[in-house]
């Protein structure tokens, strides 16, 4: 017995073709996350064998697998499309932050095509440019008013900043805990500049608690409770 492709018109033994499909299509079963999702193809002339009702039901498979591949497609751009915006207009919220950067994020996302991984790793950055934006402006941080913060809130938007292809892990823990110190010492900045200003004198207890917060915020061990 033989076949005949109504694709192609070629014609092969019945036994060797089945042994042919049924191979192909095994080799997908074994992991069909990982494999190159295509038509069962002609042997003889590569055309994809689209027709013929004795492989209809692998035809139909493969034509499902497309379908599936096509959808989580469109809705993974949908759904870049849509968080894509969402930065776009955080970027525009955001208040005392070198212009440059924002631009810099603002390009990346308008122009060509991102990766999931790209897309998350600009929201990365928005979101810590955003917090750190807040701060200064909260704080009225300027290099005139205090050039420690104003520095250090430089350096870290530059690291923010580094071109990287995502955040691992650590780097995003890394960077909580220097945003929090930051933080920390821009609250702290504030009450001595309010001590100051009102012409108080710490008693030596008091002193000694201002101290010890000033020791723990400018070393470089991670900070407690």
């Amino acid at each position: 017995m033989f076949v005949e492709l109504l694709d192609c018109g070629h014609v092969f033994e019945v036994n060797m073709l089945d042994r042919y499909m049924d191979e192909a299509d095994v080799e997908s079963e074994d992991d069909r996350q990982d494999v190159l999702i295509k038509h069962k193809l002609c042997p003889t002339c590569s055309v994809p064998i689209l027709y013929g009702r004795r492989y209809g039901n692998i035809v139909k498979k493969s034509l499902i697998d497309f379908e599936a591949v096509k959808r989580r497609n469109f809705l993974s751009e949908v759904a870049s499309i849509a968080q894509i915006q969402r930065i776009r207009k955080e970027l525009r919220e955001i208040k005392g932050i070198q212009e440059k950067a924002l631009e810099e994020i603002d390009q990346s996302v308008t122009t060509g095509r991102l990766t999931s991984e790209e897309v998350s790793t600009r929201q990365n950055q928005v979101t810590f440019l955003k917090f750190l934006g807040n701060l200064t402006t909260k704080h009225k941080i300027t290099k005139e008013t205090s050039s420690e913060l104003h520095s250090k809130i430089n350096i870290i938007t530059s690291r923010i900043m580094r071109r990287r292809k995502c955040f691992s892990e650590q780097e995003l823990k890394e960077f909580q805990e220097e945003l929090c110190r930051t933080e920390l010492l821009a609250c702290f900045q504030g009450l001595l500049t309010a001590l100051e200003s009102k012409s108080v004198n710490l008693g030596p207890e008091d002193q000694s608690s201002v101290d010890s917060i000033r020791s723990a915020l400018d070393s470089r061990k991670a900070l407690g409770k």
